[in-house]
């Protein structure tokens, strides 16, 4: 992804919002809908 050319915006917001990811404010719904996937097999 970040191989394009993004303006300075663009790339402030990701990291926004790959830190509310880590610490978990934000959750990721493809790995949540995977997870509860798992757990009806």
């Amino acid at each position: 992804m970040l191989k394009n050319k993004y303006d300075l915006e663009d790339l402030e917001a990701f990291i926004d919002l790959q830190q509310a990811a880590m610490i978990g404010m934000v959750k990721q719904e493809s790995r949540e809908l995977l997870a509860s996937s798992r757990e009806v097999s």
